[in-house]
């Protein structure tokens, strides 16, 4: 809060009187948290996070992280997996896999049944098929969705290098959590989506968005 204030000030986006400039950075977590309480009824709920670290196989693959990208021209994918459930992460729910090919900015989105390993693989070979040129590297997070035998034995028979990020460090995943917001919450919003009929429309909406996205934008 007090790096934000002294960004905005300056600049003249915010203006704060004197007698009131310190109460915003004196202000705790919880004190700010009560006081956007009223704002934040306002506005539609986001979704909540499902994503479980998997210890598996962790200590086997090499760890990339936001700098690690600079000058990157190879085909890199990054990954991941967003939960459409909702206000609750309680049951099951249709998930979407987003690919985003860190030097091109191209974009795949794949419509997932449910968020486990053999789905997320899966998902990923669709994707890898549908790319108008060959995959050389696919980033993850630490999800035990990708941190798994199955993904990773994938990627060693087809000469893909595999990386991950930090555990809860969204920051090294910055190009696919950018298109998760810009498109597919801009696109499919924050709602729960569990039915069965809820997988072929996201399948539908995913391949006109993707001609919209990659060739017309």
């Amino acid at each position: 809060m007090p790096e934000l204030i002294d960004w905005l000030v300056p600049y003249r986006e915010l203006t704060l009187e004197p007698a009131t400039d310190g109460l915003p950075r004196a202000g705790s977590a919880a004190t700010r948290g009560g006081l956007q309480a009223p704002a934040r009824t306002t506005v539609p709920p986001r979704g909540r996070a499902t994503t479980r670290v998997g210890s598996l196989l962790q200590g086997q693959i090499s760890i990339r992280t936001f700098p690690d990208w600079d000058g990157d021209r190879a085909v890199v994918l990054e990954v991941d997996l967003v939960a459409h459930c909702g206000a609750s992460t309680a049951g099951f729910c249709r998930c979407t896999l987003t690919a985003v090919d860190v030097a091109t900015g191209w974009a795949e989105l794949e419509a997932v049944w449910v968020k486990t390993k053999e789905w997320a693989g899966g998902g990923v070979q669709r994707v890898r098929q549908r790319l108008p040129v060959p995959l050389l590297g696919l980033a993850c997070d630490s999800g035990a969705e990708f941190i798994n035998d199955g993904l990773f034995d994938y990627c060693q028979r087809h000469a893909i290098t595999f990386t991950r990020s930090r555990a809860y460090k969204k920051n090294d995943s910055a190009h696919v959590e950018q298109t998760n917001g810009a498109i597919v919450r801009h696109v499919v919003g924050h709602d729960r989506y569990s039915s069965k009929l809820a997988y072929p429309q996201l399948a539908r909406v995913y391949r006109l968005v993707r001609l919209h996205t990659n060739v017309f934008r």
